[in-house]
């Protein structure tokens, strides 16, 4: 997370609290066979995806807004 001026204990909280942990663990997702620069990707976007939509997603339960991500990446590979 060099371009983000991250220390190396911040980025992995980060990665660590994030949804994409969760599918890189996900042996049924891939996602762990990935390389970094992709998972950093993904990161960014799902990242990006939450901040505009912060306003309506904030307000709905865990399943809203993980159905939310995952409907943005289906229509967005």
């Amino acid at each position: 997370m060099e371009d983000e001026n991250v220390e190396y204990d911040e980025a992995l909280r980060k990665l660590y609290t994030s949804n994409i942990f969760e599918k890189i663990i996900d042996k049924e997702t891939y996602l762990y066979r990935e390389g970094a620069a992709y998972v950093y990707q993904y990161y960014l976007e799902e990242q990006a995806y939450l901040t505009d939509n912060a306003d309506i997603l904030h307000t709905q339960g865990k399943n809203y807004i993980l159905d939310s991500i995952g409907g943005y990446r289906k229509n967005h590979p």
